[in-house]
């Protein structure tokens, strides 16, 4: 059973599987962009880094702009919304806009289908609404899967909005440690006293992520960039083997989108990029005075072994 639990003190809302929580949506005015935060499998484990949030032992500490799951984009009338967080100087706001939740509906279809409506402001530094947003979460849940359909609708509210090519968006995850991809690097993590410090490699074991997707891939480097209706990437946190994919609408703008798989845990489908993923053609949304475009993606967590269903949850 999926249910909605709204705390508008919070400003959170809690999505539900059976009376334990799925995951979390987080609005608070201390984000710079609304996210979901934490995610788990059907197994109950957290399929999503903690830092910046909720930091845990041996962790990276990179990227303070990856909180969860999220949606946003590099370059918006040259403003930045996916980079921004606590760590860009003052001096340097000036090019990173905020993404602010103005309403919240929620929606019960049945046992196992829910709905989140939000409407969000995309917002300049100095107060200018460039964009709404809409979006819809669809919930849904079976015994070893949880699925999040996101269809967000996205309204100029200025003369023009131009969306350029750029490697940073739209839909992303950023990954739990043990779903990153094996490195014999030696890296820099949070030690079991959350202190910051180089972990030997044979920490690693734990370390079990690997992509590929829907056109044949394998590995992050081959996944790295490509165009597909679908990416994955598959390993083990404890006993529980997890495959998270990311899925395409075949309908959207720029598809079939391009993935950002990173084996340090970022994992993003991105419909607006093209030129940074080394193709040769760039692309570019312009909007005019309240145009809209909207995209839709899946993610899925697969609790049970690991299988190609590109197929069966592409969208038609």
């Amino acid at each position: 059973m999926v249910s909605l639990k709204h705390n508008k003190n919070n400003k959170t809302v809690e999505i539900l599987v059976n009376n334990q929580l799925f995951t979390t949506y987080n609005y608070s005015d201390t984000l710079y962009k609304p996210c979901f935060f934490p995610v788990y499998s059907a197994g109950g484990n957290m399929v999503c880094r903690g830092f910046p949030l909720a930091p845990k032992p041996f962790e990276r500490i990179d990227h303070p702009h990856h909180t969860g799951m999220w949606m946003a984009f590099g370059d918006v009338n040259g403003i930045d919304f996916w980079n921004n967080s606590y760590a860009i100087p003052d001096s340097a706001k000036n090019k990173y806009g905020r993404i602010k939740t103005k309403s919240i509906l929620t929606k019960k279809y049945s046992d196992f289908l829910s709905e989140l409506i939000v409407e969000n402001e995309w917002i300049t530094h100095t107060g200018i609404v460039l964009l709404v947003e809409k979006t819809i979460f669809t919930f849904r849940c079976a015994e070893n899967f949880r699925w999040i359909k996101c269809q967000s609708k996205l309204t100029s509210k200025t003369n023009e909005v131009i969306f350029e090519d750029s490697k940073e968006g739209l839909f992303a995850i950023r990954l739990a440690t043990e779903l990153e991809t094996p490195t014999n690097e030696l890296t820099l993590r949070l030690d079991d006293k959350k202190i910051l410090t180089p972990l030997p490699i044979n920490y690693q074991e734990n370390i079990t992520g690997q992509y590929q997707n829907s056109e044949g891939n394998v590995g992050e480097l081959e996944c790295w960039g490509k165009s597909a209706k679908g990416a994955c990437v598959t390993g083990s946190i404890g006993n529980e083997t997890i495959t998270i994919y990311l899925i395409d609408n075949q309908n959207n703008f720029g598809t079939p989108a391009h993935f950002h798989t990173r084996g340090y845990g970022l994992f993003s489908i991105n419909s607006l990029g093209s030129k940074h993923f080394n193709d040769t053609k760039k692309i570019q949304l312009r909007l005019s005075k309240n145009q809209s475009k909207t995209f839709e993606y899946q993610l899925i967590i697969n609790s049970s072994q690991p299988s190609n269903i590109f197929d069966n949850f592409y969208f038609h």
